[in-house]
């Protein structure tokens, strides 16, 4: 029956059940979720609450990978050229645009076009 447990269990990513130091992959899978919460633009005492609670760390480690994952994003982001990243963001807003108007969400495609002209720098009141 052990046997049986074992294989259904999901596998411990984040370390969980961790009592002692963390695994270099758990530490990387904390990091990444931490980086997953930004994205999804949650609180920073809901982020420290969330590592506290699933993983049982304290708050001053749930800071060091909150930092940490806030690292990584400037990272990925430092050697972005202004030119590339506005091109890949306008043809993102094309797609939702049309994606929204064949749905029928008329507002949603608003605000696509909208953030395409602030991208462009044409929303003076001149144009």
């Amino acid at each position: 029956m052990a046997a049986n447990k074992k294989k259904t269990e999901k596998p411990d990513l984040y370390g969980k059940k961790h009592t002692a130091r963390c695994s270099k992959e758990v530490k990387e899978n904390r990091i990444e979720r931490m980086i997953e919460w930004i994205s999804v633009c949650k609180p920073v005492h809901e982020m420290m609450r969330l590592a506290k609670d699933e993983w049982g760390v304290s708050t001053s480690q749930a800071e060091t990978y909150l930092r940490q994952g806030r690292a990584r994003i400037r990272e990925r982001w430092d050697g972005q050229d202004r030119k590339d990243f506005v091109a890949g963001a306008l043809e993102q807003m094309q797609k939702v645009a049309a994606m929204s108007i064949a749905s029928g969400q008329g507002s949603n495609a608003i605000g696509a076009v909208n953030l395409q002209a602030k991208l462009l720098q044409i929303t003076t009141r001149e144009n």
